[in-house]
């Protein structure tokens, strides 16, 4: 390995999209990109970012399974979408994380996120949850349409 191909613990802070990060703790953890304070710290004003949280009994496997414990959070651009950051905690986060970071990286939208079909039934089904509850937070979906789009109700 070349000198500079070097990475050391300093560099990861100074670009919080170089590196996924997975701690396999019981529940698991795993992040890539910006936290919200983070986003406020690199420039962007407190209009600009937004979160969207799923959580895991939002979903078919964690309905199914009995999860009541996990979440993953989006940390996003307003009003574009674009995706800052990816921050899970529960069963398979430092899986989950994978396609976290290809959103991350690539400046991916929660818009392109919502375009995405998931096999069924999978915890993957969090990204586009979290999606919703983003259209929701910007009011790209009326309540009614939310509420019948992300619970299956009405």
């Amino acid at each position: 390995m070349r000198s500079s191909d070097k990475k050391d613990p300093a560099s990861m802070l100074m670009s919080p999209l170089s590196y996924p990060v997975g701690i396999w703790t019981n529940p698991e953890v795993s992040f890539i990109g910006r936290t919200r304070e983070r986003a406020l710290a690199d420039g962007w004003a407190e209009v600009e970012v937004g979160e969207a949280i799923a959580p895991y009994s939002s979903t078919i496997r964690g309905r199914v399974q009995g999860c009541n414990i996990g979440l993953l959070k989006l940390v996003f651009e307003k009003p574009t979408g674009r995706i800052l950051g990816v921050h899970i905690l529960g069963e398979d986060a430092c899986e989950l994380i994978h396609y976290g970071t290809a959103l991350a990286q690539s400046g991916k939208t929660v818009f392109e996120v919502l375009g995405t079909v998931f096999t069924a039934v999978t915890f993957h089904e969090l990204f586009k949850n979290a999606g919703h509850i983003f259209c929701h937070i910007s009011h790209f979906f009326s309540r009614v349409t939310w509420v019948r789009e992300f619970t299956g109700a009405f």
